[in-house]
């Protein structure tokens, strides 16, 4: 019998079937965890029944998972888990403490975590997915007592879903390691665990671009039908920036005398202003929505995409971009192809940095490796006609 927190005490843990140590262990049949848990305050006991460890088709795997959930188990019972009621035994604390669940940790640093709403809702839908697994898996530790081996199971959870990919377990890894950030600040955790999980090889594919005959008859197409998104569209094909970036837009940043505007770029936690040029192809529509604004207030693309008072969400030209484009034509291409095409275009007229210049990166890699998806062919090409030899040449 071992002595537990508030007056708590636990019983001997059995295993089913007992011979589980050793190799004539059955592993046809479900194994189990059990043992008594006492609490004096209520003057009750429970019998408490685990398992969590029959995904497992091998012996080997079979005892390993259930040595590890032994452990975790007596692990979760010493910081205060009391399997009767179903909370944790603890003082209490003014925010998060290595004695907090794990979700409840997770879902206490999202509300600390300084992003853009959209980075944000982001994170907890993948957080949410983690912590989905983590129960799935019955498992009950603080944050403060989680190690690789308790994230690689649940991992391993989220890895039986059918649409995982190398890239849904980076961007998850990627997704934990943030918000364990956070709880570092506060003392929850001593080691950011979720960093020593493995990144798993992804393939980059070639992105998918549209071709200036498509772009042709697509903005003929727009023109007619829906001529305020045409508009926008040549805007923002012209531009450099985000959706959302043009749709932030108000009069009072836009300046036609010097042809340049002002936008708002958020990188992760981080916000400044840059400036943007508008081209002269660009200029006659800027010049024509300008006029409509009634207000330095207004939105240039507000609803309807017009200038107005109303601020208009990303997910609008989502919509219409798949039910005016992508469905009349038949393409897989989203909206935002069209930055990539423009910028390959501008890489190929002048030069990578200018593009890159013009998408207002960092780093110029990034414009290579993500948007000038020619770049590569045409260093191809220049390859292919150097007028390099030997000065001995042959015959």
């Amino acid at each position: 019998m071992k002595q537990l927190p508030n007056n708590c005490r636990v019983g001997k843990f059995s295993v089913s079937p007992n011979n589980w140590k050793t190799t004539k262990a059955d592993i046809s049949k479900p194994w189990t965890i059990t043992y008594w848990f006492y609490d004096d305050n209520l003057g009750t006991k429970k019998q408490v029944r685990v398992q969590g460890m029959n995904h497992a088709e091998t012996q080997s795997e079979r005892k390993y998972f259930t040595i590890q959930i032994l452990e975790d188990e007596l692990t979760t019972l010493k910081d205060g888990y009391n399997p009767i009621t179903e909370i944790f035994y603890r003082r209490k604390i003014q925010e998060v403490e290595p004695e907090t669940p794990f979700g409840q940790a997770l879902k206490f640093a999202l509300t600390k975590k300084k992003c853009t709403p959209k980075h944000l809702k982001e994170l907890e839908s993948y957080i949410n997915n983690i912590i989905g697994a983590y129960e799935e898996l019955k498992m009950r530790i603080p944050i403060g007592s989680i190690q690789i081996k308790h994230l690689t199971r649940i991992f391993d959870k989220l890895s039986e879903r059918k649409t995982w990919s190398a890239n849904q377990h980076n961007v998850h890894r990627k997704s934990l390691c943030a918000v364990i950030e956070v709880l570092d600040k506060y003392g929850a955790v001593i080691v950011n665990f979720a960093k020593k999980l493995p990144i798993e090889k992804d393939i980059i594919r070639i992105r998918k671009i549209l071709t200036k005959d498509q772009i042709t008859k697509i903005f003929n197409h727009l023109k007619i039908k829906n001529y305020s998104f045409w508009r926008f569209a040549n805007i923002f094909f012209y531009s450099g920036c985000r959706e959302s970036e043009l749709l932030r837009l108000q009069a009072r940043d836009i300046d036609l005398e010097h042809r340049e505007f002002k936008i708002i770029v958020y990188k992760g936690a981080q916000a400044f202003e840059d400036i943007r040029a508008i081209t002269e192809a660009a200029l006659p529509h800027w010049v024509e929505i300008m006029e409509m604004a009634k207000s330095k207030e207004d939105y240039v693309f507000g609803k309807g995409l017009v200038p107005g008072s109303i601020k208009i969400p990303p997910i609008q030209i989502t919509r219409r971009w798949r039910n005016q484009v992508k469905n009349k034509f038949e393409i897989d291409v989203d909206f935002y192809a069209l930055k990539h095409l423009y910028l390959d275009m501008v890489s190929e007229s002048t030069n990578l940095l200018t593009a890159s210049n013009v998408a207002g990166h960092t780093n110029i890699k990034t414009t290579k490796k993500h948007y000038t998806v020619n770049e590569k062919r045409r260093e191809l090409d220049i390859a292919k006609n150097l007028k390099i030899s030997f000065v001995n040449k042959v015959g």
